[in-house]
């Protein structure tokens, strides 16, 4: 009986696992094609699966890095950098 529920307790991680990826991956694009709603994508299944406290922060972390990332590139094209158009003149 013991072995059941360590059965059903990985099968259960692992689902949840994948549903995660799965939001995760479908919300990127969603950011990729119309550069915003990816947190808005997954916050209702992260409240599912984690509730509503611990949902707050995890939509926030992978928006926030490709923030940055877009960010440095942004800063890279810009005046304000030594390679940026205005440096050159």
């Amino acid at each position: 009986m013991n072995r059941l529920w360590v059965r059903l307790a990985v099968s259960f991680a692992v689902v949840i696992a994948v549903t995660v990826a799965t939001v995760a991956l479908l919300a990127g694009f969603m950011r990729g094609f119309v550069g915003v709603g990816s947190g808005m994508m997954m916050a209702p299944v992260f409240a599912i699966l984690f509730g509503p406290l611990q949902t707050v922060n995890r939509p926030a972390l992978p928006a926030g890095g490709a923030g940055i990332a877009a960010l440095r590139g942004r800063l890279r094209d810009s005046a304000l950098s030594p390679e940026g158009s205005l440096a050159h003149e």
